[in-house]
C-alpha cells in the first residue's frame, strides 16, 4: 500500500526536496541559522526516504512503474539532488556535495533520453524543468569549485551554466501563453528557471574571483543581474494569471512547483544583493524568503493531509480498517419446531 502511494506521488516527491532545499539555502543568506539547519533536516530526511523507495522499487521488479512516469517531472530528481548538494557545499561537506554532483548527473544522463521521448507540444510549464534540472548542475559545480578549490569544475558550471539558458529559450519558444491562466501551479517555473540561472551566475562569478581568473568575473555578474531581471518581469504576468483565473481550492500536487520558484527568486535576490553589495535587494530577498515559507508550510499541510487520507482510504478497501460504528447483529431466527398453536 504505501508502495503504491509512493509511486503515485514520485512526479512531485523531487520537488519536496527541492522546496525545502532551497528554503534552506535562503534563511542561512538571512542568517535564519536554526531555520536553515530544521529545513536542511526535512530536505535530507525526504532525500533519503524517496531515493530508498525509488531503490526497493526497482530492485522488487517495478520499472515499469517509473519508466510509465518518466517525463519533464521527472527531471525534479536532479535538482532535487543537486540543490541539496549546495547546502552541503555551504557546510564545507565536500565530500556529500561531490556524491550528490555525481549521483545528479548520471540520473540526468540517464532519464534524459526518456524525458525528450515523451517530450509534448506545445509545452507547459513542467517543460521548464529541463533547463532547470542543467542550471542546478551548473550551481552545485560553482558552489563546490569554491569550496575544493578546482578551476576546472568553475568552468564546468559555466558550460553548464550556457547550456541551461540555451534549453531554456528553446522550451520558451514552444512555451504555450495559456498556461499562465490554465495552469495549477507548474507554470510559475517559466519565472523560477531564470531566477535560478541568476542564481548559477551568481556562483559562478564568486568561483571566478576566488580561483584562478580563468573567466571574466564581471561579465558574469553582469549576465547574472540581467538573467535576475528577466525573471523579474515574469512576476507581473504570473500574479495577473492567478488573479485573473483563480484554480480550485486545496491541495494540489502542481503547487510545489509554485513553492519553488518563489523561494528562488528570494534567494537569488539575496545572494545577487550581497555580491554587489546592495542593501535594496539584500532586504528585499529578506522579506520574499518568508513568503516561499509561507507557501512551502501551506502546501506541506496539504501533502500531509493528502497522503493520510490515500492511506485511509486503502485500508477501508483493503479491509484492514476498523469502522467506528458498532457492526449491525445478523437478525435472530424464529424456531418454530416446537411452537404450538392453541385454537
Amino acid at each position: 500500500m504505501v508502495r503504491d502511494v509512493l509511486v503515485a506521488a514520485l512526479p512531485t516527491s523531487g520537488a519536496v526536496v527541492m522546496a525545502a532545499g532551497i528554503l534552506s539555502v535562503g534563511f542561512r543568506l538571512a542568517g535564519q541559522g536554526v531555520l536553515s539547519s530544521l529545513l536542511l533536516g526535512v530536505a535530507t530526511i525526504a532525500w533519503l526516504f524517496v531515493s530508498s523507495a525509488l531503490l526497493a522499487l526497482g530492485l522488487r521488479g517495478r520499472p515499469g512503474a517509473l519508466s510509465a512516469r518518466v517525463g519533464p517531472r521527472s527531471l525534479t530528481a536532479v535538482a532535487a539532488s543537486s540543490v541539496l548538494g549546495v547546502r552541503c557545499a555551504e557546510l564545507g561537506w565536500s565530500w556529500a556535495a561531490g556524491t550528490l554532483l555525481l549521483v545528479a548527473f548520471v540520473v540526468f544522463v540517464s532519464i534524459l533520453p526518456a524525458v525528450l521521448a515523451h517530450w509534448q507540444r506545445p509545452a507547459g510549464g513542467a517543460s521548464f524543468l529541463l533547463p532547470v534540472a542543467v542550471e542546478s548542475l551548473a550551481l552545485l559545480a560553482s558552489s563546490l569549485a569554491i569550496q575544493v578549490r578546482a578551476p576546472w569544475l568553475a568552468l564546468a558550471g559555466a558550460g553548464l551554466l550556457v547550456v541551461g539558458v540555451s534549453a531554456y529559450l528553446v522550451v520558451l519558444l514552444g512555451f504555450d501563453p495559456h498556461q499562465l491562466a490554465a495552469g495549477y501551479g507548474d507554470q510559475w517555473i517559466a519565472g523560477g528557471a531564470l531566477a535560478l540561472a541568476a542564481l548559477a551566475g551568481t556562483k559562478t562569478a564568486m568561483a571566478s574571483q576566488a580561483l584562478e581568473p580563468l573567466l571574466p568575473a564581471g561579465a558574469i555578474e553582469g549576465a547574472a543581474l540581467g538573467l535576475w531581471m528577466l525573471a523579474l518581469a515574469w512576476l507581473p504576468a504570473l500574479v495577473l494569471g492567478e488573479a485573473r483565473a483563480p484554480r480550485r481550492r486545496g491541495y494540489a500536487s502542481e503547487r510545489w512547483a509554485t513553492v519553488f520558484p518563489l523561494a528562488m527568486y528570494a534567494v537569488s535576490t539575496l545572494q545577487l544583493g550581497k555580491l554587489e553589495r546592495l542593501d535594496a535587494l539584500v532586504d528585499l530577498g529578506g522579506c520574499l524568503i518568508w513568503v516561499g515559507l509561507a507557501a512551502w508550510l501551506f502546501t506541506t499541510i496539504g501533502l500531509t493531509r493528502q497522503v493520510a487520507s490515500t492511506l485511509r482510504l486503502r485500508a477501508v478497501f483493503d479491509g484492514r480498517a476498523t469502522s467506528p460504528y458498532p457492526a449491525a447483529r445478523p437478525p435472530a431466527r424464529c424456531n418454530t419446531s416446537h411452537t404450538r398453536f392453541r385454537s
